[in-house]
């Protein structure tokens, strides 16, 4: 159910690392490995009137599971990122509450 929206990163080069990633995600959250999502947006940054290189932004949305796990992802999908070369990210999370959130016509 965690899902992870990756803006600003070449899909091939986030492919290095996505298998390494959602195994330690699994580890650290306990969650089911096929409960994972991953996305990668493809967009273009505007800053006045150029298009500009995008900034790696990456977003984990799911229900909240507290600051010591949240802070363990966030250190995670930024050790794994270093691998690959990218030295700065945004990482932000986004907590879905039980009752907005439906499966199958019904909230968890």
């Amino acid at each position: 159910m965690p899902q992870i929206n990756v803006r600003g990163i070449d899909t091939g080069k986030f492919l290095k690392v996505n298998s390494h990633l959602i195994n330690e995600l699994v580890d650290i959250t306990g969650t089911a490995k096929d409960d994972f999502t991953v996305e990668i947006i493809k967009s273009d940054m505007l800053y006045e009137d150029k298009v500009v290189e995008n900034y790696p932004f990456i977003e984990v949305c799911w229900f909240d599971r507290g600051q010591e796990i949240q802070d363990a992802v966030a250190k995670s999908i930024t050790n794994q990122l270093k691998t690959i070369g990218i030295e700065e990210v945004d990482i932000f999370f986004t907590h879905f509450q039980k009752t907005n959130y439906y499966y199958k016509g019904k909230h968890f």
